[in-house]
């Protein structure tokens, strides 16, 4: 998920606050004041470890909510925080359950909640920064047309995590708003509940899906900003990394 740096950009800009005027992350993505609004696309893979196999995410449209920036007039340090609403397509993928199965399932991540993003750069005595960026969003997960080795396996309409799935995700490299960039991290995926019509699957899904350590590499593409003039628009969509 998206991370950001404080960066110039050419349209939209963002505005710098005195220290301790930090605006509250809370709340809908569109009852925000005083941000800056952008939208992107998100494009990614999410590993499921447990099957050794790869599922393609997105692409997806994120709306971002960039707010002032703020300045720390005594460490020279600068925070931006930023609300983002991502919105994903269903992902078709084929997995081998089991390691002999084949096994193939469409993957429904939904947005929970805000996204809240958050960037720290770290002002050095050489007059440089160090730049750390934080994604974090609930998503919850549901699996639907369900087919096992080419028979459909009738799963039901709410086949989902009993929990939501808590992402944490870090900036690679480099990241704007405006340029784009990659994030990545692990997940833990809960275990199943309400999967089964006539039969309980819970425990199936559960067995060959549920767990930690599921690694997510996630690419957003260069930010469109519609205000005060269009800049970027309409957005493109990114070339997904491995």
């Amino acid at each position: 998920m998206p991370a950001l740096a404080f960066h110039d950009c050419p349209a939209g800009p963002l505005k710098v606050g005195a220290a301790g005027t930090h605006k509250s992350a809370a709340g809908r993505l569109d009852d925000e004041p005083n941000s800056t609004p952008a939208s992107a696309y998100l494009v990614g893979y999410s590993d499921v470890q447990k099957l050794n196999g790869a599922a393609l995410v997105g692409p997806g449209l994120i709306d971002l909510k960039i707010f002032d920036a703020t300045f720390d007039p005594v460490t020279g340090d600068v925070d931006v925080v930023a609300n983002g609403q991502l919105t994903l397509p269903p992902a078709k993928s084929t997995f081998l359950t089991f390691g002999f199965m084949p096994t193939a399932a469409t993957m429904q991540l939904t947005q929970v909640g805000i996204m809240v993003i958050k960037t720290h750069s770290a002002a050095q005595p050489d007059g440089t920064y160090i730049t750390t960026t934080v994604s974090t969003v609930q998503m919850s997960l549901r699996i639907y047309e369900v087919k096992v080795n080419g028979t459909s396996l009738d799963v039901g309409p709410n086949c989902h995590t009993f929990e939501n799935l808590f992402l944490t995700l870090n900036a690679e490299g480099d990241y704007a708003a405006d340029t784009g960039g990659t994030f990545a991290g692990t997940v833990t995926i809960p275990r199943f509940a309400d999967c089964g019509v006539g039969e309980d699957l819970d425990g199936l899904f559960t067995a060959s899906i549920s767990g930690p350590g599921n690694f997510m590499r996630m690419t957003q593409g260069p930010g469109c900003f519609p205000v005060p003039v269009p800049y970027q628009c309409p957005p493109v969509i990114p070339e997904p990394k491995r």
